[in-house]
């Protein structure tokens, strides 16, 4: 059996139609993949009782420690974070280049939220190839 343990992927959202963008255009981000001891940091189990004594399970992720223990890169990433007026009074925005996991966590931006929740995810995803799964049932006869 051949398992693949590269590390390191590339994700293309396809958040308000990044996906759809011509290549040169579109957002991408790479990250590493995390192993199991900072998988269990980054996202536990919590349960609580309530005062009717029924428990609550849910789980708690660490958005912020995943994107930045996970070496992520993202390039083609810009935010406005304001306004500025120029020698002649007019308006110009002041752009901000989002590079980083780090960056991406911090920035104040829904976009960003809601890119840096799904990226948490992908990023926290197993991932069984169908080969692998094909290779595991019982029925699929010895592996020479």
């Amino acid at each position: 059996m051949l398992l693949n343990v590269s590390i390191r992927r590339r994700w293309i959202p396809d958040l308000l139609g990044n996906d759809k963008l011509p290549s040169d255009r579109q957002i991408i981000v790479e990250y590493d993949k995390p192993n199991a001891i900072n998988r269990n940091a980054w996202q536990r189990r919590v349960a609580t009782t309530k005062q009717d004594g029924s428990m609550h399970v849910y789980t708690d992720t660490d958005v912020r420690a995943i994107l930045t223990g996970s070496n992520v890169s993202i390039i083609n990433l810009s935010v406005k974070t304001g306004e500025r007026k120029d020698e002649n009074g007019k308006s110009v925005d002041i752009v901000s280049q989002i590079t980083t996991g780090e960056a991406l966590a911090t920035t104040r931006s829904d976009y960003c939220y809601m890119l840096a929740t799904q990226l948490a995810q992908k990023i926290m995803e197993i991932e069984i190839s169908s080969e692998l799964l094909k290779n595991s049932e019982p029925d699929s006869g010895p592996a020479y």
